[in-house]
């Protein structure tokens, strides 16, 4: 993974889908794997973006990854 990657995973993350024209509202795992394999050409599994977001002290555990950014930021 790259930290053109990280820093593009983190900028998602920040930002409901809906912004980026997405149908949906709430983050998942899954559907920032294929976003960003969209947006980057680089495609790495969820657990992986899983990790890289508990590294950078998000925890992905919650029901979706808009709350954990969410309780984060409020912190």
């Amino acid at each position: 993974m790259t930290q053109a990657y990280k820093d593009a995973l983190l900028a998602a993350v920040r930002r409901r889908p809906r912004s980026f024209g997405l149908p949906f509202s709430l983050w998942t795992l899954q559907r920032l794997v294929d976003y960003l394999a969209e947006q980057t050409g680089i495609r790495v599994s969820d657990e992986t973006v899983r990790r890289a977001l508990k590294h950078a002290g998000m925890c992905s555990a919650a029901p979706n990854i808009r709350s954990a950014v969410r309780t984060r930021i409020m912190r």
